[in-house]
């Protein structure tokens, strides 16, 4: 059986984003007249509910809206690599490494990555049922969370942090149980006796994985900038954007810092000069508080108008049931 790539898995995770977006408007249809019949049987509920379908309203117009914004944006920055970036606000194009240059490999899937959050349960059967004392169960839960990484075209790297909002934009989602064994971590091999897997051994109950490839292309928007190892990072972020100097408590308990350092402290030992020596970082763009990161088809309308077209399917029921909780319209046949 051929090794699973991270691509499969976004694949079968496209179609059923599809699925989901045309079954959508049906289930929401009955989720609004539910909703709009708990109101009419308990009718203390009419008011916060009126309110919480409003906020859900401006919540959906404003996410399509930012994102017509982004896209806007994006398609005015020139999309460079970083061995041809020029220092300013630019969009670069490049895949993720770990600070220390080296990728992870994912316990389960053994897919090389940068960070990975990984659940495992494998049980022995037993006369056709499953035991559950600790010689029949291996568990697993293991997560790397990667604070900054670094962002390189192949020839030239780049010191890039993140946060939530990026992981969540670049990460897959692993999900097969019937996966070939022989890609589980050794140890996990070990205690399950692999070649057992599906006959009178183990049998795997769950095995998900969420990482972010090494491979997978992204775009970042961001102020490229030349530093030097004698530089700190979250220094030059807030002089960048006008923000007072970190206090020194500040570098010493941030994360990012402290992978900035190791970053630092690596490229300084591979040049083997005693003086500083330069190093590439990205900051945010002046008049924003983040970096910008997509996967790089969501840079084209693709993902636009998948959430523009969530918002057309949402919107106009949502506004329905609003105008119907406050009484501002009457019923129209053949809706609630």
């Amino acid at each position: 059986m051929p090794q699973p790539s991270w691509q499969a898995f976004q694949k079968e995770l496209e179609i059923s984003e599809g699925q989901a977006l045309v079954v959508l408007p049906v289930v929401y249809y009955f989720f609004a007249w539910g909703i709009y019949e708990a109101t009419a049987w308990l009718s203390w509920l009419t008011i916060p509910v009126a309110i919480a379908v409003a906020l859900l309203l401006v919540a959906v117009i404003l996410t399509a809206l930012s994102e017509l914004s982004l896209h806007v944006k994006r398609a005015d920055t020139a999309t460079q690599t970083l061995r041809a970036a020029s220092q300013g606000r630019i969009e670069l194009k490049g895949t993720l490494l770990p600070v220390d240059g080296k990728a992870l490999t994912s316990p389960l899937y053994g897919i090389p990555c940068v960070s990975y959050d990984a659940g495992f349960t494998a049980v022995r059967r037993t006369t056709g049922k499953t035991t559950a004392d600790t010689t029949g169960r291996v568990a697993l839960r293991e997560k790397v969370v990667a604070d900054a990484v670094l962002l390189s075209d192949g020839v030239d790297e780049a010191f890039l942090p993140l946060n939530d909002v990026h992981r969540y934009h670049t990460q897959v989602e692993l999900d097969r149980c019937d996966a070939p064994t022989d890609l589980l971590r050794a140890d996990l091999r070990d205690q399950i006796g692999h070649d057992q897997i599906g006959r009178d051994g183990w049998r795997v109950a769950a095995r998900t994985e969420t990482i972010i490839p090494c491979d997978k292309p992204v775009l970042v928007n961001a102020f490229f900038i030349t530093l030097t190892t004698a530089d700190s990072y979250l220094a030059a972020e807030a002089k960048h954007l006008g923000k007072p100097p970190p206090e020194p408590k500040a570098l010493e308990n941030s994360p990012k810092e402290t992978l900035w350092r190791a970053y630092c402290q690596r490229r300084q030992e591979e040049s083997g000069a005693a003086h500083p020596v330069t190093v590439n970082a990205l900051l945010p763009n002046r008049g924003l508080t983040e970096i910008g990161i997509v996967r790089e088809r969501d840079a084209t309308w693709q993902n636009t108008v998948k959430v523009v077209g969530m918002a057309v399917v949402l919107a106009p029921a949502t506004l329905y049931l609003f105008l119907r909780l406050t009484g501002i319209i009457g019923r129209w046949d053949p809706l609630f």
